[in-house]
């Protein structure tokens, strides 16, 4: 429906330009898959932004391949890593909405338009997260809920304390308003998993919303990033010390925000 004011056409509910950041390495084996359930969900004007950080294979040229203006690929030397070259994807992104992936899983046909409602629903949400599932490196379906979620917003300080307990957030399954981002960038030094850092700014700079339904196959191969077996018992107390380390730099730059 349109509005004329004046000489002015105001469009109501005209989706919000979307940027996907995914940061690849060596990705040659499934990028291509993944780009491909990416771009049967963006409109016109979205952008896909791939960051590769050095690659050693043919990434780069699998998503150079596929012609679509929408397409932004950067390739970059030295590797840095996939944190700060998630870092670097975000600083490039221009959209309303900002969702990351990783290089290798799929999305689910109705993924970006379930995640772009519950931000329309939810005008004061800043971050929205979802259930996967999870397959094979052969894309055989393992889980049909890999991460159960308590559905809804989530209230700050439990969902705090939750994720210093246990991070219930991957990466690839998020998504955050632009108003978001002078307070995400840069990464603080501590910064060990981006996924984690935007945990906490979830929670202080939220709310959050979870929405318990699958939307990614999540793909579970010996080259994963995030350690299947979990972490040994000096790991999990160095991660929480991070974790914390992290929040105090959120709860700084709120302080920040408030004084501006």
């Amino acid at each position: 429906m349109a509005t004329m004011i004046g000489e002015t056409t105001l469009l109501e509910n005209v989706r919000p330009r979307v940027s996907v950041c995914l940061a690849a390495y060596n990705g040659e084996r499934y990028i291509a898959t993944q780009v491909n359930s990416i771009l049967s969900q963006l409109a016109p004007g979205d952008q896909l932004i791939i960051c590769d950080d050095d690659s050693s294979d043919g990434t780069v040229l699998a998503v150079s391949s596929i012609n679509d203006c929408r397409i932004i690929v950067q390739s970059f030397s030295p590797n840095i890593g996939h944190v700060r070259n998630f870092e670097r994807a975000i600083r490039i992104a221009a959209g309303d909405l900002i969702f990351l992936s990783d290089q290798d899983d799929i999305w689910l046909p109705y993924k970006l338009s379930e995640v772009v409602q519950c931000f329309s629903n939810n005008p004061d949400v800043q971050i929205v997260h979802h259930a996967l599932l999870t397959m094979n490196a052969d894309g055989i379906s393992l889980t049909d809920v890999w991460n159960p979620l308590e559905e809804g917003r989530q209230a700050r300080f439990s969902y705090l304390v939750r994720q210093l307990i246990k991070c219930q957030v991957f990466g690839c399954a998020l998504a955050f308003r632009r108003s978001l981002i002078d307070v995400i960038l840069p990464f603080p030094a501590a910064t060990y998993a981006h996924d984690h850092w935007l945990a906490i700014i979830g929670g202080v700079f939220g709310p959050t919303y979870f929405i318990n339904k699958p939307l990614v196959r999540y793909r579970q191969h010996e080259t994963n990033l995030t350690p299947r077996g979990g972490l040994h018992w000096f790991g999990k107390i160095s991660v929480r010390f991070r974790l914390l380390s992290l929040l105090f730099v959120a709860i700084f730059r709120r302080i920040n925000t408030y004084l501006a």
